[in-house]
């Protein structure tokens, strides 16, 4: 049976509420002989626009459908009057806010940009009067929703008459948007201590990220709940943890587009999620647990099952010393790993990326260059190549030396020429080789005209959680997995990890670790 890896880190209090519902859409490819929904003007609203956001949306401004146009340049508009050329914002903004062919959702945020191009202007009384049209208008769904995206940036969390009119009267006064807004930390808790007759897995019980999984009967209750659940078309997914603005809430807007979801994307406080996620999905973007139904499944990586079969590579074992870098959330894998090495008399080291590793490293190294190596870098997907320079950088003697990446995805990514040459002779240890996978690939290219930039792997993960979604709420067989999820297994995701090499210029695939799932134990409907 397998051991499963269940994240239990929580953010408390996460303030940001916004709504980024599925509604208006461009035209775009065909699923299932449907059109494809690819543009929500309300995740441009509810988010600080990045240099793809307005290459997107300058594209859109000349759109044949006149609401996409109108849209675009009204969101333009709201980002220029802040961030750029204002007066070029207020011109943009007046062109557009009062448009017949905006829908209600747009026509109130119109208003309300309206309003601080008048207060930007010095024109009080006027954005007063803006502001006490919006408070006229009626409450409806959209209007509620509207409010809540725009209140959020100004760190007010909205839900009746009193924080509307809070909000409208911090906006008149001048305060600036996404400034000051209360961000949350992780708690820090002190682990418990390993003892000398503590098993790997009573350790990892203890420190809230292990433990056996569950019995076969307990799988098969979870399975039959979660086939008999009945989900709205336009239900929500709730998001609470981690960060709202990262690359799987846009993974997860795209695959809705793909699949032609209705579902809405709601972002809510931890203490929210404790009340809704009965009666809607819920989604915990810190470790990527999902609930429906009550239900949970589990659709992150498993560092843990990356730590087994590292410490058997004989990249690994055949060393003397290992010096293992690793982020922040990986230090305790990396300890595993230490530990491992320890026990038959090793040397191990462990250093954190968050640090300053480099000095460390170069410490080791100067008091190690006799002894054979391995360094191993456990890292997400984007950090990996910051590291991979330094431990190359660094290295003593190159004939004693390997270096291994471990890492959740691997993405297709343009390399320059200077990553070619440190990558060359790295190994990759990873749970999914996005790159290698033929769908990945065709998805990716649509994501890259859509998005101007290739499909992460985060971005990837959040288009699964919306396969993974549709597979058990509309029993959607025909999508596909992109990060290499084989099944779902007592409430976690299965992967078969792959490991790589680089020449410099191409990867190779040394081996696949398929893991063994007993007969009866999937939990995935058929």
């Amino acid at each position: 049976m397998l051991k499963k890896l269940g994240l239990n880190h929580r953010l408390q209090g996460l303030t940001v509420l916004l709504a980024v519902s599925a509604v208006l859409l461009l035209n775009g490819c065909v699923v299932k002989n449907k059109a494809v929904k690819t543009f929500y003007p309300e995740y441009y609203a509810a988010r600080q626009l990045q240099n793809q956001d307005i290459v997107k949306l300058r594209e859109l401004t000349v759109n044949p459908d006149l609401f996409i146009a109108d849209s675009a340049t009204l969101l333009l508009g709201s980002y220029y009057l802040y961030y750029g050329d204002e007066n070029y914002g207020r011109l943009l903004i007046d062109k557009s806010f009062n448009s017949k062919n905006l829908d209600e959702e747009m026509t109130i945020f119109g208003q309300l940009w309206k309003m601080e191009s008048l207060l930007r202007e010095g024109e009080k009384g006027a954005a007063i009067n803006m502001a006490n049209n919006v408070r006229e208008m009626r409450r409806t769904p959209v209007y509620m929703r509207v409010m809540q995206i725009y209140c959020n940036q100004f760190g007010v969390v909205v839900s009746n008459d009193n924080e509307i009119n809070s909000c409208l009267d911090i906006a008149i006064d001048g305060k600036e948007k996404f400034k000051d807004i209360a961000t949350d930390t992780i708690e820090e808790q002190p682990l418990p201590i390993m003892t000398d007759n503590m098993t790997y897995e009573e350790y990892l019980q203890a420190i809230g990220i292990g433990g056996p999984v569950e019995n076969m009967d307990t799988v098969s209750t979870n399975a039959e709940e979660i086939e008999e659940i009945n989900i709205k078309a336009d239900a929500k997914i709730l998001l609470t943890g981690g960060d709202i603005f990262d690359d799987v809430p846009t993974g997860m807007i795209y695959a809705m587009g793909r699949y032609n979801n209705n579902y809405q994307l709601e972002p809510i406080t931890e203490f929210a999620a404790d009340e809704d996620n009965k009666k809607d999905m819920l989604l915990r973007l810190n470790n990527y647990d999902l609930f429906i139904s009550g239900v949970k499944t589990n659709l992150g990586v498993d560092w843990l099952q990356l730590s087994e079969i590292a410490g058997e590579l004989r990249v690994v074992k055949n060393k003397s010393t290992a010096v293992i870098i690793a982020s922040d959330q990986h230090e305790t894998h990396g300890r595993i790993i230490a530990d491992t090495f320890n026990s038959v008399g090793k040397k191990a080291y462990v250093i954190k990326s968050s640090g300053r590793y480099q000095i460390e490293l170069q410490n080791i190294m100067q008091n190690e260059k006799d002894k054979s190596f391995v360094i191993i870098i456990m890292a997400d997907e984007k950090e990996m190549l910051d590291i991979i320079p330094i431990a190359k950088y660094w290295q003593v003697n190159s004939t004693k030396q390997d270096i291994l990446v471990m890492t959740n995805y691997v993405p297709e990514y343009e390399l320059t020429n200077d990553q070619r040459s440190y990558m060359k002779g790295v190994y990759i240890l990873t749970s999914a080789y996005l790159a290698g996978n033929d769908e990945y690939l065709r998805i990716s290219s649509d994501y890259k005209s859509f998005n101007g930039v290739p499909m992460s792997g985060k971005s990837a993960l959040g288009y699964d959680i919306i396969t993974y979604i549709n597979k058990i709420v509309d029993k959607d067989a025909e999508g596909s997995y992109l990060t290499n999820i084989q099944d779902i297994v007592n409430g976690y995701a299965v992967r078969a990890p792959v490991l790589l090499y680089s020449d410099g210029y191409k990867l190779i695939e040394k081996g696949t670790f398929k893991p063994k799932i007993e007969e009866g134990t999937q939990s995935l409907p058929k």
